[in-house]
């Protein structure tokens, strides 16, 4: 049994135990934050705590890796509690175990269909429930309900009443994945068959032969719209089998156009690679202009090879903006910064820039150039840090 976490007697409603169990699970305590929430619903079953209890226990067995308890916590929510505030997020979160941790497509196809569809769901899970079911169909090779998805995304996005610059990034990344799908299928079905497929072997394990199916695609399809895809799938691939420098060098190769037309969002984040250098510092100085657009701030997080430490990860982790746009400029951090937001429940919706003079210069060009939500109106010129960080042009 789980010791009192204070020496004053428990409610009988369980209540003490529910907090030692939420507060151990957001300290990242899972094992305790288990026996906790299990002791409270073996006490008091019918404890007004306990469709919060089933839910946090699904989060903690999820978070230790225990997947099928995991969907067992979710599934016991759901049908004890069917009207529970945690309902929704409870079924996306279930539906997401079966299609990326248990190997079950349909079973998250249904919950996400069904999702997707109930008007009573909260927005922000409908329009999430529809874009993994989207995903979903993709994954299956379904492709046009997978575009027939995304378009009713893109209408769910239009009457939501997310503010504008969320909508508009949201909206966005929509929009490429849908033209992915159609760019690929008339220009090379082949080629979009093979990454799927790829993506699939990655998704349960098999990395080998992952890598040898994106081989088989860039030789045979250097030019493709898949191709660039493909070799940061194949460099994850790469990572996963703990090859990491071979990772960084494809990353590098895959992102060497430099994305200098892209707007900027309405509303991001800023991740940099540690400084290394005077240059360095002054490439940082002149991203720093970006923190702060008008009445927004913009968080700016420095990180070192491990990607993002332990505090900024719960900073994110509890942040009602974790989803937006963010910008990385880093060269070799991808990856694992990927692999970080998908762990904390994060949208990953990272583009990158390599962390070179050459490249935030482009990067902050874009920003100026190109109109979007939250325009960048000076460019800047980074020189010798110790004679002159920036020159503004209007």
């Amino acid at each position: 049994m789980v010791a009192p976490v204070t020496g004053s007697s428990r409610a009988n409603d369980g209540s003490e135990w529910f907090e030692d169990g939420r507060l151990s699970a957001l300290g990242g305590n899972w094992d305790h934050a288990i026996e906790a929430l299990n002791d409270l619903l073996a006490r008091y079953p019918t404890s007004r705590y306990a469709d919060d209890a089933y839910f946090w226990l699904g989060y903690s067995y999820n978070e230790s890796g225990r997947y099928q308890e995991a969907a067992r916590s979710y599934r016991e929510l759901l049908a004890r509690y069917p009207s529970s505030p945690f309902a929704d997020e409870a079924s996306l979160k279930l539906a997401r175990l079966l299609e990326g941790r248990l190997g079950d497509r349909k079973g998250a196809e249904g919950i996400y269909s069904d999702l997707a569809s109930n008007e009573k769901a909260d927005t922000n899970v409908r329009i999430k429930a529809q874009t993994s079911l989207a995903r979903n169909y993709e994954m299956q090779k379904d492709y046009p309900a997978a575009v027939q998805a995304y378009e009713q995304t893109e209408r769910e996005l239009a009457q939501s009443p997310a503010s504008g610059p969320v909508k508009a990034v949201a909206s966005r990344r929509v929009e490429k994945k849908k033209r992915f799908i159609k760019q690929s299928l008339d220009e090379s079905p082949e080629a979009l068959s093979l990454y799927i497929d790829a993506q699939n072997l990655t998704e349960s394990g098999q990395y080998s032969r992952a890598e040898a199916v994106l081989d088989d695609l860039l030789s045979r399809y250097p030019q493709s719209p898949v191709a660039d895809r493909a070799m940061v799938l194949k460099a994850r691939n790469l990572d996963l089998m703990g090859r990491g420098d071979e990772a960084d060098k494809l990353l590098l190769e895959a992102r060497r156009k430099l994305p200098g037309s892209e707007p900027l969002a309405g509303d991001y984040m800023i991740f940099v690679d540690a400084p290394e250098s005077g240059e360095d510092m002054a490439l940082i100085y002149a991203l720093s202009t970006l923190v702060n657009k008008g009445d927004v701030y913009h968080p700016l997080f420095i990180i070192d090879d491990n990607g993002l430490d332990d505090h900024q990860l719960w900073t994110l982790r509890y942040s009602s903006n974790k989803d937006v746009q963010k910008y990385l400029f880093s060269n070799g951090a991808l990856l694992t910064v990927e692999q970080q937001m998908t762990g904390i429940g994060a949208e990953a919706n990272i583009l990158q820039f390599p962390f070179t003079r050459e490249s935030v210069n482009s990067a902050l060009r874009g920003f100026m150039t190109n109109p979007g939500p939250n325009t960048f109106t000076s460019e800047i010129k980074v020189k010798d840090a110790k004679k002159k960080l920036w020159e503004l042009k209007g």
